[in-house]
């Protein structure tokens, strides 16, 4: 009898602990793994760490067991690849987000408008600034509509977009960032980070561009300093700390702004953000060279040269996914041209048997004439499209084996003899020298006529002028160079300046004009 009570008393125990434990669960509500990876993200952890952790979310959401929103699961997957600087899987990502956000009549609009504000910042990374700015301003309609919150961080990224353009643009656009914050009450943190972030870009905008606005180097260092110190999250420490590091060179505490600036790096490499460590060695590269520290210089140049090599390779891929890009957006086209046409059809269908109604009785033959007729209108129409249909799978099916036949060759030791073809080779002082003679040749008064219209043009600024005399493009001089295309802007902004020219003058018609024969 004593067994059977003590068998009751334990299962008793054990029912009130199970259902103990089931009230704490219930209570205790599961962080999702989308939610973990965009805090990931934002404490500054690792890119292996939030993108694992994404992964999960994505897993979960292909098992159907997730309660995010779709688009925003996959956008935020296409983001984190974005910032390792992997376009191929980012383009995948967003790519799968837009199908769905383009098949869901009941818009998400923190979803549909971070992904189409990465978009904008994929398509400007390919060079489709077009496209680049209409997803961006989508994504603005969208936000206007749904989530005002998010206009900030879009005005902000409209500012990134268009700093090829005016400083008018620019600046109006970080200025109108910061005005929609005006809106956000209820969250006073988020309002902050957002200011934060809108200041911190147009600190970096005005030292990394320097040359344009010289007076403007002291308030933004303090104003960097500041953001150091208010700064309670670690999602944009890195890039404060090299900004700032570089605006200290300038206003010449060398030794400090260097120390500030290798320290950032080092944390770039930790978090494998593979554009903002070519980015850094590119500056720090230069900053050696101006200081003549040859041993730091030789230390980072085989990092630095890795890194352009990179660089160069992946320009080569993204290339070929910027033409599967405009492809999938000329196949869409066509598929709406096509679901317009079987539209008009069956309106036509529709017409024609209304028509044969009233004709049956009128004229049985008559109406049977016209449906044979009618028939074989349709089948030519259906055979034509099914021709057009076949055209379309048999050329995406050419470009998709072009693209992989591209991507096997830049994951094989293909890549080297790419690497060593894309080099610069004015870089070398022989090769420079035999493009001059040559140049000299075929314009012998071309340098004479340029050193004419100024004297303070070096020889890196004659060679850049005789591309274009050349009439070669930003991105052909920038191959032809071994440089960047900002670096080319840079370089075509400081000739300007040493020629003296207006800004309603075009440096490429006035080069061109020079007597060269």
């Amino acid at each position: 009898m004593n067994d059977i009570k003590s068998a009751l008393c334990i299962a008793l125990l054990l029912l009130i602990s199970a259902c103990s434990h089931d009230k704490e669960s219930v209570e205790t509500p599961k962080v999702s793994y989308h939610k973990q990876a965009s805090d990931l993200r934002r404490d500054g952890a690792p890119a292996d760490e939030y993108i694992a952790m994404q992964q999960k979310a994505v897993q979960e959401l292909r098992e159907g067991r997730s309660k995010e929103n779709p688009v925003s699961v996959l956008s935020q997957m296409g983001y984190f690849y974005m910032r390792t600087s992997d376009y191929v899987k980012a383009a995948e990502y967003l790519q799968e987000a837009a199908d769905i956000s383009a098949a869901n009549k009941e818009k998400d609009g923190h979803g549909d408008a971070f992904l189409f504000g990465n978009l904008a910042t994929l398509y400007h990374r390919f060079g489709l600034y077009d496209k680049a700015m209409e997803a961006n301003m989508k994504a603005i309609e969208i936000a206007r509509e749904t989530r005002p919150t998010l206009l900030c961080d879009l005005y902000r990224m409209r500012a990134t977009l268009s700093k090829d353009m005016p400083a008018d643009s620019t600046f109006y656009y970080f200025q109108k960032a910061i005005n929609v914050t005006g809106e956000i009450e209820e969250d006073q943190d988020y309002k902050s980070k957002l200011i934060h972030s809108v200041v911190l870009d147009r600190a970096c905008h005005i030292i990394e561009k320097h040359e344009r606005y010289p007076d403007s180097i002291d308030r933004q260092i303090e104003v960097v300093e500041n953001l150091i110190k208010n700064n309670r999250t670690k999602e944009y420490i890195t890039t404060e700390k090299f900004i700032l590091g570089y605006g200290y060179w300038l206003k010449g505490q060398k030794d400090r702004g260097i120390a500030l600036m290798e320290k950032a790096m080092m944390e770039y490499k930790e978090q494998k953000w593979t554009e903002s460590v070519y980015w850094g060695s590119e500056i720090l590269m230069k900053i050696y060279a101006q200081d003549k520290n040859y041993e730091r210089m030789a230390q980072l140049y085989p990092r630095y040269k890795e890194m352009a090599d990179s660089v160069a390779g992946a320009e080569k891929l993204n290339a070929a996914i910027a033409a599967d890009i405009r492809y999938r957006a000329s196949t869409k086209e066509r598929e709406n041209q096509m679901l317009d046409l079987e539209l008009t059809v069956a309106r036509q269908k529709f017409i024609i048997m209304s028509v044969l109604t009233l004709l049956a009785v009128a004229a049985v033959a008559a109406s049977i004439i016209y449906a044979v007729r009618r028939n074989r209108l349709h089948r030519r129409k259906r055979l034509e499209l099914t021709r057009y249909i076949e055209e379309l799978q048999n050329s995406h099916q050419e470009l998709n084996s072009r693209i992989e036949t591209l991507v096997d060759e830049i994951n094989t030791e293909k890549v080297e003899n790419a690497a060593s073809q894309l080099s610069p080779s004015l870089l070398k002082s022989d090769e420079e020298g035999k493009f001059r003679r040559l140049f000299e040749t075929l314009y012998p008064n071309f340098i004479p006529s340029l050193k004419e219209k100024s004297s303070k043009l070096t020889a890196n600024d004659e060679v850049l002028c005789m591309l274009i005399y050349m009439r070669q493009t930003n991105e052909e001089i920038a191959k032809c160079l071994g440089i960047t295309r900002m670096s080319v802007n840079t370089a075509r902004y400081r000739i300007r300046t040493r020629l003296g020219l207006t800004k309603e003058t075009d440096l490429d018609e006035f080069i061109c004009a020079i007597r060269g024969g």
